[in-house]
């Protein structure tokens, strides 16, 4: 804990390596302290020291990073959030809602995809809770109008009638050529007759708009 102090930015770098390999939670207020160190392989190993450990409280520090001069950290921060899960969804949305830097939300995207979040997030459409299944909702539309279509492609040729109605609305809401073109497939390939009425309808109120 007191080499994250140390004059030598090494012996603070492997400091904040130590600490996230043994995921000490007492270090936590200590490493966010530290997060924005001038030296970048310190800023590295403290986001991933963050990660490791998982505590909600840190997840703005990280998201902070995904703006980082170094790259390198960038993708650091993203992957930490990654590790939190769904803690740190919400942060991840902003992200992608709201954030100008592309780069930021390339890096939130493929990170998503890899832990396979995005899945999760479709299958949360599913959930009873309104609260929860609102959440879903809001979290697929900043994924879809940031283009990651494929996942949701996917999901149209996996999931039940009932969740494939859901990304529908999805869709409609997103709006843009790519929302579209999967509207149209489903219209035309669904075998499923209330999908395919879904589908019409957005189609329709869609092409009202434009």
């Amino acid at each position: 804990m007191s080499a994250l102090k140390d004059p030598e930015p090494d012996i603070r770098a492997k400091a904040a390596r130590g600490l996230g390999k043994l995921a000490n939670p007492g270090a936590v207020k200590d490493l966010m302290a530290l997060a924005g160190d001038p030296y970048w392989l310190v800023r590295l190993h403290t986001v991933r020291a963050l990660g490791l450990i998982g505590a909600p409280e840190s997840i703005d520090t990280v998201k902070e990073r995904l703006l980082d001069s170094n790259w390198q950290v960038r993708r650091a921060a993203a992957e930490a959030l990654g590790q939190m899960k769904e803690d740190a969804l919400p942060a991840l949305a902003d992200v992608l809602l709201n954030n100008h830097d592309r780069y930021a939300r390339e890096q939130v995207l493929e990170e998503l995809q890899r832990i396979g979040m995005i899945r999760r997030i479709i299958e949360g459409l599913g959930e009873k809770r309104e609260e929860a299944r609102k959440d879903s909702e809001r979290m697929l539309h900043a994924v879809i109008i940031n283009g990651a279509l494929s996942p949701i492609v996917n999901a149209m040729e996996r999931e039940g009638p009932e969740i494939r109605k859901r990304i529908i609305e999805v869709l409609r809401k997103a709006g843009g050529a790519p929302a579209l073109e999967v509207i149209t497939n489903t219209i035309d390939r669904d075998a499923d007759p209330g999908v395919r009425e879904t589908a019409t309808a957005a189609l329709e109120a869609l092409q009202a708009t434009t």
